[in-house]
């Protein structure tokens, strides 16, 4: 079975440095779900988490960055996505898996 070493340290990292401030639930489909924290005064940016069960997901979650570029840290979605100008973004991630998108680059 391969290792997914990769992917605990690039959560574990996104828990450590992004996981802060306000969360906000996206529930509102059968199979893919969605969160983001908005940060704080002493870790801003934020982050959004996406994740399916079933079909490729996506979903419209703020994250309370204005014109931000988010970049998906699993490497499972290479299109990095720019907030608009209320901080709000069309969030992805592949049928069966779990998307990390932080603002900047890891």
């Amino acid at each position: 079975m391969p290792s997914h070493r990769f992917l605990i340290d690039r959560f574990l990292h996104a828990r450590r440095n992004y996981s802060y401030g306000p969360q906000y639930d996206y529930f509102n489909h059968p199979n893919t779900i969605g969160w983001t924290r908005l940060g704080d005064e002493t870790h801003p940016g934020g982050m959004a988490v996406l994740m399916s069960n079933g079909d490729d997901g996506w979903k419209w979650m703020e994250v309370g960055q204005r014109s931000a570029t988010y970049t998906d840290i699993t490497g499972h979605i290479t299109t990095p996505v720019v907030t608009n100008s209320d901080g709000w973004g069309e969030f992805k991630c592949p049928a069966g898996n779990v998307s990390v998108w932080i603002q900047g680059n890891l």
